[in-house]
């Protein structure tokens, strides 16, 4: 399950006599990847229908381009 573009990743890794799972959080193996889709989710209503709490919607949130 490895894409294309990691195949020199994987290369530098074997170079080193080292082992790729030693990269990669087992989250990602092959028996744990498709537990991730196991358990079914609901997917939300619209959002004009939320129940938010006042102090919840008086947060201020940062906008993701003043990280940048």
């Amino acid at each position: 399950m490895v894409q294309k573009g990691l195949h020199h990743a994987i290369d530098a890794i074997r170079y080193r006599n080292k082992h790729r799972d030693d990269y990669c959080s087992a989250y990602y193996s092959n028996k744990n990847y498709p537990d991730t889709y196991a358990i079914p989710l609901e997917p939300l209503p619209c959002e004009s229908t939320w129940d938010v709490p006042p102090h919840v919607l008086e947060e201020k949130v940062m906008q993701l381009n003043s990280f940048i």
